[in-house]
């Protein structure tokens, strides 16, 4: 009886120093979780911070850029041209055949077109002064690319006669042609675009970008829109 109680207490003994045995290895895998724990989040709040920063630089840098070709710039051109305006109530100006002409290295559009001057007669009492008959001009323009961000569309702005070359109109009035000629052309540059981004991806990716550069490289026009 005696021997049982003495292995029952040694048993009973065994069972508590376990136990304690057991509930400190059981705190020191949780106090290792915990700082495991903690060693992960202070990693993953570092990860995001960096992410975020990495993102935030990336998103500013980004950049989309269009190449056109000279035959696009072309194409969309000629569907607007020929055009006819009306000039001081006397006479009439057909501007057509607009050419485009790309430089390497030059951040700049330059066109030729072509203005017909259509029949008038100029009376000084009843003799006619002056009567044109299909007499033109033509303009070589240099022009600047214009990004309208709300419009997704390209301008050709801020135009300058480099060149202008008459047949068969008297020298009196080249100086009124050509400032006639360059209002009108640049009225029309304005209102028609030369290039429209088209699709919802690509306005969604541009939405908020402007007009960054403008190079002429191998022939192409080169466009870059950034934040």
């Amino acid at each position: 009886m005696r021997i049982a109680g003495i292995h029952g207490i040694s048993l009973l003994y065994c069972l508590v120093a376990r136990l304690k045995t057991n509930r400190g290895h059981s705190f020191r895998t949780w106090r290792s979780h915990v700082s495991r724990l903690k060693k992960s989040i202070i990693v993953f709040a570092v990860v995001l911070i960096v992410a975020g920063v990495s993102g935030y630089l990336y998103f500013r840098g980004r950049e989309y850029e269009i190449v056109l070709t000279n035959q696009q710039l072309q194409d969309q051109l000629d569907k607007r041209f020929p055009i006819t305006k009306k000039h001081l109530r006397l006479f009439s100006v057909t501007y057509k055949d607009p050419q485009v002409i790309l430089q390497d290295g030059s951040d700049k559009v330059t066109l030729s077109i072509t203005a017909v001057l259509n029949g008038i007669s100029v009376k000084v009492g009843e003799r006619p002064a002056w009567k044109p008959d299909n007499l033109s001009s033509t303009c070589r323009l240099v022009t600047t690319l214009r990004y309208e961000p709300s419009q997704f569309a390209f301008y050709l702005d801020d135009s300058t006669v480099e060149e202008l070359r008459f047949e068969g109109i008297p020298k009196k009035f080249h100086s009124m042609m050509k400032k006639i000629s360059l209002v009108a052309i640049q009225e029309i540059l304005r209102k028609y675009p030369v290039y429209t981004l088209r699709g919802d991806t690509v306005k969604k990716k541009v939405s908020k970008m402007l007009l960054k550069d403008v190079v002429v490289r191998d022939g192409k026009l080169h466009i870059t829109l950034s934040l």
